[in-house]
């Protein structure tokens, strides 16, 4: 191909672990799932963004990002990662290519997760900011 006009990175896990639990080998899957991943597709499809004269590229994140939940450490650091990645991208790269984050806020809790908690969540995120 010789130009790319969209590059979506929407690969996520959200997995619960106390925050003394978390092997580093589980931390270090988390930051490259949500931050090197993101930076590496980006990186090497940058020629062909630029050559679609109006590529662009969009991550996507949630509230996560910006408001840990207790037993999330590692999502919710890699998250914030993922965050600060798309604003440094879109200063960095800009006016060659447009880069926007999309924070839907929480799609699908897990199972596990108890419905009180994310009742709360989603109360506090109704705050300054709308995910």
């Amino acid at each position: 191909w010789s130009s790319l006009d969209l590059l979506v990175n929407n690969a996520s896990r959200f997995q619960s672990t106390a925050f003394e639990d978390i092997a580093l080998e589980e931390w270090n899957k988390m930051l490259q799932l949500h931050a090197t991943a993101p930076f590496l597709l980006s990186q090497n499809l940058l020629p062909l963004l630029v050559a679609a004269d109006d590529g662009v590229v969009i991550n996507l994140s949630d509230l996560g990002a910006k408001r840990p939940l207790s037993g999330y450490c590692h999502y919710s650091v890699s998250k914030a990662a993922g965050l600060m990645l798309t604003q440094a991208m879109a200063v960095e790269l800009a006016p060659r290519i447009r880069c926007v984050g999309v924070n839907p806020g929480q799609v699908l809790w897990p199972e596990d997760f108890d419905p009180e908690a994310a009742g709360a969540v989603l109360v506090e995120a109704d705050g300054d900011e709308r995910y």
